[in-house]
Formats: structure tokens, sequence, C-alpha cells
């Protein structure tokens, strides 16, 4: 994309900080203004966030625990949706994503990875969940279709997977 999101750490712990494009809402500081310089978003303070990554007009970002989305959802990149959106809906604040895990199950994210329009989360037992625009199966879950919430990548019996990018 044309942003820029980096973490950063600080007494209050991590701190995320954007700049560039937010045409979509991308840079998570609930408005739609560029920013020239390296603005805090402040609703992720304290939220312990480890890893950021951004698709062509959407940001992903992660705790330990968390997964957070913002901006373009027109494709379900967001995983924050039931429904396709309609062409051009953006959330320009940070999304909490749900993952289809049981109550009570571990949850210990080791990385996030944005495509242009997908997303990809991985969990440290190598759980992989994928959503997004899927029409070329970019996906890799097996059908070419938009997925608007978080599914669960099926890799050959006895692989774990080790990282995701998209």
């Amino acid at each position: 994309g044309h942003h820029l999101i980096a973490v950063a750490d600080a007494d209050i712990g991590s701190c995320v900080f954007v700049s560039g494009l937010n045409n979509y809402g991308q840079l998570g500081l609930g408005d739609l203004e560029e920013k020239y310089e390296m603005t805090r978003v402040k609703f992720l303070d304290g939220k312990h966030i480890s890893q950021c990554d951004g698709g062509t007009h959407h940001t992903i970002v992660r705790s330990r625990t968390e997964v957070y989305t913002f901006g373009r959802s027109c494709s379900g990149q967001l995983g924050v949706t039931d429904d396709v959106p309609n062409a051009g809906s953006f959330l320009s604040t940070p999304q909490l994503v749900s993952f289809p895990i049981g109550k009570g199950e571990d949850v210990d994210f080791d990385s996030v990875s944005a495509g242009d329009y997908h997303s990809f989360a991985l969990m440290k037992d190598g759980r992989c969940f994928a959503w997004g625009y899927g029409d070329m199966n970019q996906l890799g879950l097996g059908k070419d279709q938009t997925e608007t919430r978080p599914k669960l990548l099926s890799v050959s019996n006895g692989y774990t997977v080790m990282k995701v990018c998209g």
C-alpha cells in the first residue's frame, strides 16, 4: 500500500505509529486525512501490539492474543463482517477480529500478514487462518471465493505451517 505502520516500544508498552495515504481509513485513526508525519494510533495503546503489516488499503496488527484490522473492507480483508461489504466500504478504527476456535483454547499468535486484499493470521501451534478476497484461490482454502471471516487453512497431514505471507 501507500502507508507506513510501525510498532514502537515505550514506557506504556508498545505503540503503533502510522503515516501516509489514508483514503480508506487504513491508518486506523478514525478519519480519512493523509498523514505526513508519524502519528500514534491511540486506540491501540496498551494492547501489546508486537507486529504489523499492510495491504493495498488495509492494515493488520497483532498482540500475542488479539488481531486487529482497519481500512478498506470491500473484499472481506478485515475479517469482521458476515457478508461481503459494498464496493468502497471501510472501517477507519481498529476492529478486533474473532477466530473460530473453541472456548478455553489457548490463543497465541505468531504472525500476521496482509496481501493486497486478503489477510492471514498464524498461531504458534501452526493453525493458520485466511480471509478476504479469494477469487484466485489465494486463500488456500480449496475454493475460489471471498471469505469475510477467518477460516482455518488446512495443509497435508504431518505438516505444520511455520510462516505465511499474502
